[in-house]
């Protein structure tokens, strides 16, 4: 409540007057909003003289809203005009979302996730269009495109894409200070690799509202260059600047931020050695002493080593199968080689060393049946299946052949 007290004393014929209050009252078609009183919303207050006449009270005087005595005493009037606002952040603070914590190479469905807010001060519609951009918001360097499949609005709100039910594609009547996920959704090609980087922006557009399930239009110009009506409505925009985005200006309806797709891919290595064991003249029996050195001559015995080693900071690696097929060597009338068996502890055939990234190796023995346990040895192929190698582990299979 505005409070005035104004004091007038005139003396003639003992006539005294006291203009005692004069106040506004103000009068709103709803309550105000953690956003600011609503567009449309009537203001409406008359101020009242209060007086005495020798120290008799005198009937009050309210104000009018034109001075004209004829059409009666009328509040004064305006009302608040529409204030379009909205503010778009990226959500996972990182690459990727948190419906795709990671992205693999020729990965279908990846996901990148922005908010949407609506900071004016009234319901609105906003459109939404996502385009590749070469400014990567988190210092890298953007150097390929997904192929889109589509943009959706996060209906149930729980910040997770689900095709089933995140089906809509403009944001539906969003109140004042309410907020909407919105979803970019895309396929990666299988010949990307890790630190491969697609970067994004969203851009959304404020729209008229008022109709549920029905896209406004969008609301391309307001009203600066025109002169303020009273009783009407007029739109002003408040929206802030992308300056990274050209297509995102200083108070044009439309706001914008960027994210990134970055491929965090497994990156294997395969190396495979051979080193003489025995041979029959150097160290028959298998054993060579101190400064002998076997070598491959036909009934020697050579080990074949195939190390397979996951970068550091890749991806893991899951259903790793190793295979070494040595049909050229083994089958035919002449054979070069021919696998030995028990060759490792009381029986093992083929022998696996897991490194870990962190702690010590894990030895295992297998047999060359194909039985429960990851290797086997059939038609002159040797197989271990089954393998998981995370970021930095190393897996060494090994197996023994004879010269023929």
């Amino acid at each position: 409540m505005l409070k005035f007290r104004v004091q007038i004393l005139h003396r003639a014929g003992l006539v005294s007057a006291l203009l005692a209050l004069i106040f506004a009252v103000p009068a709103m078609a709803a309550g105000t909003d953690p956003g600011g009183t609503r567009a449309g919303t009537s203001v409406l207050n008359q101020a009242q003289v209060q007086y005495q006449v020798n120290g008799v009270a005198q009937t009050p005087v309210l104000s009018d809203n034109d001075s004209d005595p004829n059409n009666g005493i009328a509040a004064t009037e305006f009302v608040v005009d529409r204030k379009l606002d909205l503010l778009v952040a990226e959500s996972s603070l990182g690459y990727n979302s948190a419906s795709t914590a990671s992205v693999a190479p020729g990965q279908t469905g990846v996901v990148l996730a922005w908010t949407v807010t609506n900071e004016g001060n009234q319901v609105q519609d906003f459109l939404l269009t996502v385009n590749a951009t070469g400014f990567d918001p988190f210092g890298g360097t953007d150097n390929f495109d997904a192929t889109a499949s589509g943009v959706f609005v996060d209906v149930d709100g729980d910040g997770l894409y689900d095709p089933l039910v995140d089906t809509a594609t403009f944001i539906d009547e969003l109140d004042i200070l309410e907020s909407r996920t919105v979803f970019f959704v895309a396929d990666v090609a299988a010949n990307r690799v890790d630190g491969d980087i697609a970067a994004y922006v969203l851009d959304a557009q404020v729209a008229e509202g008022g109709g549920a399930g029905a896209q406004g239009a969008a609301i391309t110009t307001d009203s600066r260059t025109s002169a303020d009506s009273t009783l009407g409505i007029e739109d002003v925009f408040a929206d802030g600047e992308n300056t990274n985005n050209a297509g995102d200006g200083l108070r044009d309806g439309i706001h914008s931020a960027e994210d990134a797709f970055r491929v965090a891919a497994a990156v294997l290595t395969v190396v495979k050695s051979s080193t003489v064991i025995s041979d029959p003249f150097t160290c028959p029996g298998g054993v060579c002493p101190p400064g002998e050195f076997p070598k491959a001559i036909p009934g020697a015995i050579v080990e074949y080593q195939i190390s397979v080693t996951n970068a550091a900071g890749g991806s893991q690696a899951t259903n790793i199968v190793i295979a070494d097929d040595l049909s050229s060597e083994m089958g035919g009338a002449s054979p070069t080689l021919a696998f030995v068996a028990d060759q490792y502890g009381a029986s093992g055939d083929i022998r696996m060393v897991f490194t870990p990234a962190a702690g010590a190796p894990n030895t295992t023995d297998m047999s060359e049946q194909a039985d429960a346990d990851a290797g086997q040895f059939i038609a002159n192929t040797v197989t271990v299946n089954n393998l998981t190698l995370s970021a930095g582990d190393q897996a060494d299979v090994r197996f023994r052949v004879e010269i023929q």
